[in-house]
């Protein structure tokens, strides 16, 4: 029994060795083979399900892109035809699950449109599931992360206390400290920076105890990210090391980007602009390898920003036009939108308006904060 999720099948619970070595190896199979070899992989099965399901969630902070579309596959697998799972209502809690994942990965990927469906899938099978109240608060959850992302920090604010008091009296203390730290990015991000440290060292230390290691260095990210912004080097930097050996021992890839973003503007805030240049460069390429393209058109806009500053219009112009296709083919912006629009004509004919291009990559400030 897990503290307010008690499903009606009996499997709740983490996979055994050889269910987890069992999905891996059917990650390892084409699409084509998993379906024809079905019945003897036992693709049906809630044991296998629940290994699945377990690697998918381990899949997410290191590699989103591969999670989406495993989690794609499984959600289509059990949902048509319509499949018998096992003797209650283990077939709505699994769609649920993957739908979940599904979403929590597009998000990731700055997929928005898309990882709205996907919880909504989610939210309509887990409301099909004894344990409903606790599983769609999951999927609240995840709705308010995307709220950051679009930078609605008062909903955030509005609607987390009572979503953390649901999970309290569900007694699911870790997705209570998730809106805690929800909660903490919004203050960060509307600028009351000294209540969002204290949160922030609040929230590690309570981690810490807890030993929710992935919880506790997303904190530390988002304490190097303060202090880099208000020009604190020695903090951010000591901060980093430690934070960063431990990310890599999570595989927590998204966030060991974010950690690199941090410095970068901190080198650049402190004047050592190539440096900045290079470990910007580096931030995009690790995006890149993740497939977070609008984080990737983000930092081209910030480093051509920097580009501009130091004399260098043709690299700065290069930088824009790379990332443009990226900002119109993931709705980044409105279509329309004035300075968007101002930017896309001005960097046509080699004359970047800088205001146009600090307003359009304004609006991806949040993309850090992931």
């Amino acid at each position: 029994m897990v503290a307010g999720r008690v499903l009606a099948f009996r499997l709740r619970r983490d996979p055994a060795p050889d269910q987890f070595a069992a999905a891996q190896g059917i990650f390892a199979l084409s699409f084509e083979d998993r379906i024809s070899r079905a019945a003897e992989l036992k693709l049906d099965d809630p044991e296998i399900l629940l290994a699945v399901s377990g690697a998918l969630r381990e899949g997410i902070e290191g590699s989103p892109s591969p999670t989406l579309t495993e989690a794609d596959f499984f959600y289509r697998y059990l949902e048509k035809p319509r499949r018998p799972i096992g003797l209650f209502d283990e077939r709505e809690y699994f769609l649920g699950e993957i739908a979940l994942l599904a979403g929590s990965a597009a998000r990731i990927l700055g997929r928005h449109e898309e990882a709205r469906r996907w919880l909504d899938r989610a939210d309509s099978n887990f409301r099909l599931t004894v344990n409903a109240v606790a599983e769609t608060a999951r999927v609240s959850y995840q709705r308010l992360t995307l709220s950051i992302q679009e930078r609605q920090f008062a909903v955030v604010l509005e609607l987390v206390p009572s979503l953390a008091e649901c999970f309290t009296r569900q007694e699911m203390h870790q997705d209570a400290l998730k809106c805690f730290f929800l909660e903490a990015i919004a203050y960060k991000e509307t600028g009351e920076w000294s209540e969002a440290l204290s949160r922030f060292e609040a929230l590690a230390e309570k981690c810490e105890v807890a030993g929710n290691d992935k919880m506790r260095a997303s904190a530390y990210v988002n304490l190097i990210q303060l202090h880099s912004e208000n020009g604190n080097e020695a903090e951010a930097l000591e901060l980093s090391k430690g934070t960063l050996s431990l990310l890599r021992q999570l595989g927590n890839r998204v966030d060991e980007a974010k950690v690199h973003w941090g410095i970068s503007m901190l080198l650049r805030q402190k004047g050592r602009y190539e440096e900045a240049l290079e470990s910007f460069r580096s931030c995009d390429e690790k995006y890149l390898a993740l497939e977070m393209f609008p984080d990737s058109a983000a930092t081209r806009l910030v480093m051509a920003d920097l580009l501009l500053e130091r004399g260098r219009d043709a690299e700065a112009t290069a930088a824009i036009l790379s990332a443009l296709p990226i900002i119109e083919k993931y709705e980044m912006i409105p279509e329309g939108t004035a300075a968007l629009v101002l930017l896309r004509e001005s960097a046509r004919v080699n004359q970047v308006n800088r205001g146009a291009l600090r307003e359009v990559h304004g609006y991806f400030d949040q993309l850090s904060e992931r």
